[in-house]
């Protein structure tokens, strides 16, 4: 298995009037395109506007500040290696898959459902990674990375400055079958702008055409629409997440319609909420059910997961509600789980959550919102960032 392995960019300094070591032009004598340490090109005025620097992935039951590798399968199947974590030097070891962690199962199913969306991140950012590693062009207020080859497609990554201070930027990733007959087609694109403030906070926007990645690129399976729409003030990091019949591989798992979230407040805390087609424990065959699963983890006092399923072998009409507590050691067999399956219409059944054995910390957090794609947002919640409402094209 081959891993990703980028560090933050580096913030690449213009010196006037002579030429800086290790630089490349970007085809102006105002921009100055130095490579860093794992050999990417950024360009100075550029070097807030590489969306692999930005935190886009979703934690679950815990914050590893260090290197990850994302799994997502079926409950059925092994887990399938897809991406690391962008920003951070490598600690080694392999995430194990979220089907089969040793953890209270709703947890598991939780990072199920971050992982595949992570994973629909990934498929965008990964050429991007490549291709800064090529010494790119500029036109006006636009730099161009590529093209380079990856699977059956070709690929351009295109930065775009929208002011003079260089805190507005837009980007996109184009496509093309290496075979030809196809045009070049926009398969994923975003926004960043940086606040005034010390520090700047960062509101960004990613969409990722899973149809026309796959459409240029055949090695890929994706289908749908990922959107995104991120801040990050330095503590507190939020992602609305929307998917529009998506799956980052169809051959693994079932695109869904939904709406999923998260909030991480530095290291310690983490809220998501995902939705995803697979098998639960409690029912009676293999057959996949519909979760949407609110997770909130804290690192001094463990997690509390609260589900809601329909579909597979759950009768027409009703709903399996499910909440699981469990101690900072995460450990199943000290997890407190009620479950239950009521009519949709039954508004009693939620009453069992109260039988949860629980840490103080988490006697606030609610039921999901049956709705696969309502934001859902835990209580208190920051503002939540603007999602686009169609993938980003400069």
């Amino acid at each position: 298995m081959q891993t990703v392995k980028l560090g933050k960019f580096a913030v690449c300094l213009l010196v006037a009037g002579a030429p800086v070591a290790g630089a490349a032009s970007c085809g102006s004598s105002s921009t100055t395109c130095v490579t860093d340490t794992y050999g990417n090109y950024v360009c100075d005025t550029y070097a807030s506007a590489y969306p692999y620097s930005y935190d886009y992935y979703l934690d679950s039951y815990y914050y590893d500040s260090g290197y990850v590798v994302y799994t997502y399968a079926t409950a059925s199947e092994g887990g399938t290696a897809v991406a690391g974590r962008m920003g951070a030097t490598p600690v080694g070891g392999t995430a194990p898959d979220a089907s089969t962690s040793a953890v209270p199962e709703l947890l598991a199913k939780a990072r199920l459902g971050a992982d595949i969306v992570n994973a629909g991140v990934y498929e965008a950012l990964s050429p991007i990674m490549s291709l800064v590693k090529t010494r790119p062009s500029r036109s006006g207020n636009t730099v161009t990375y590529g093209p380079i080859r990856s699977g059956t497609a070709s690929y351009t990554f295109v930065l775009r400055k929208l002011s003079s201070n260089a805190r507005n930027f837009s980007w996109k990733l184009q496509a093309k079958p290496q075979s030809g007959g196809e045009g070049t087609t926009t398969v994923a694109g975003g926004t960043i702008s940086l606040s005034s403030d010390t520090p700047p906070v960062a509101r960004s926007t990613l969409g990722v055409n899973g149809d026309a990645l796959s459409a240029a690129d055949t090695t890929l399976h994706s289908q749908g629409t990922l959107l995104l729409g991120a801040s990050d003030d330095g503590t507190t990091n939020v992602l609305r997440f929307r998917l529009q019949g998506f799956t980052p591989d169809s051959t693994r798992a079932d695109s869904v319609t939904a709406a999923a979230l998260g909030i991480r407040h530095d290291q310690d805390e983490n809220q998501i909420r995902v939705v995803l087609k697979t098998n639960l424990d409690e029912t009676k065959t293999d057959a996949e059910e519909l979760v949407i699963i609110k997770l909130h983890w804290r690192k001094a006092d463990g997690a509390r997961a609260d589900a809601v399923a329909v579909g597979g072998d759950i009768p027409s009409g009703q709903e399996l509600r499910i909440s699981t507590c469990v101690p900072a050691s995460l450990d199943p067999a000290s997890a407190s789980t009620v479950s239950v399956t009521c009519d949709v219409t039954d508004t009693s059944c939620t009453s069992s959550t109260s039988e949860l054995a629980c840490p103080s910390a988490f006697q606030s957090d609610t039921a999901p919102n049956p709705d696969p794609t309502a934001d859902d947002a835990p209580p208190n919640a920051p503002t939540l960032p603007e999602v686009p409402t169609s993938v980003p094209d400069m």
